[in-house]
């Protein structure tokens, strides 16, 4: 009986060993960004979540998460904060942080318009730097992520064909109107 008892209790000290952290264990943050779409056009509105992940072992006592919109991009809104809040106002980078920041996940986001002026084709990259320090309040490895949408401007061609060819004097002349993409950016207006 005496050594079935000793051997649960090693067991069981083993077992409370894997589940509570080791003293001075550093806390491991990790960042995602994801847009909503992965093409975009002037004028579009894309909304980028940004997801902060604690995998722990220990909170993080202090985040600072700075997203940087590229040039082409103009900041519209933000939202949905759990932990973490805004910082500064419209600067670019937009700064967020939190504070005690347990072992778990937190997501906002970031709605940014499209400005005239990339060239179809161009990939506008939106960047995601976290800075964090660990429960002891010592700063850990910055970690970086980024996420990227891609130009598609829609180029328009129209044409008209005449119905009948040719055409008598004072008769009326009938044709047909054509408007067609000659990419796969789509046009969200017509006129």
């Amino acid at each position: 009986m005496r050594g079935s008892c000793a051997a649960l209790a090693a067991v069981a000290l083993a077992l409370l060993a894997a589940f509570v952290p080791p003293t001075g264990a550093a806390t491991t943050l990790r960042g995602y960004v994801t847009p909503d779409v992965t093409t975009v056009d002037p004028g579009d509105i894309v909304t980028f979540t940004v997801a902060l992940d604690n995998h722990g072992p220990t909170t993080a006592a202090r985040v600072w998460a700075n997203v940087t919109l590229p040039a082409a991009m103009a900041y519209d809104s933000n939202g949905g904060f759990g932990f973490c809040f805004l910082v500064n106002g419209t600067e670019n980078p937009r700064k967020y942080e939190c504070t005690n920041f347990p072992m778990t996940n937190d997501t906002f986001w970031i709605r940014a318009r499209i400005l005239p002026g990339p060239a179809d084709g161009e990939v506008l990259t939106v960047r995601l730097a976290v800075n964090y320090t660990d429960d002891a309040g010592a700063l850990q490895a910055e970690v970086a992520a980024s996420a990227s949408v891609t130009m598609s401007i829609p180029a328009i061609t129209v044409t008209k064909t005449p119905l009948a060819n040719p055409v008598d004097p004072g008769a009326t002349l009938r044709y047909t109107i054509s408007v067609r993409s000659r990419n796969m950016g789509t046009a969200n207006r017509v006129w």
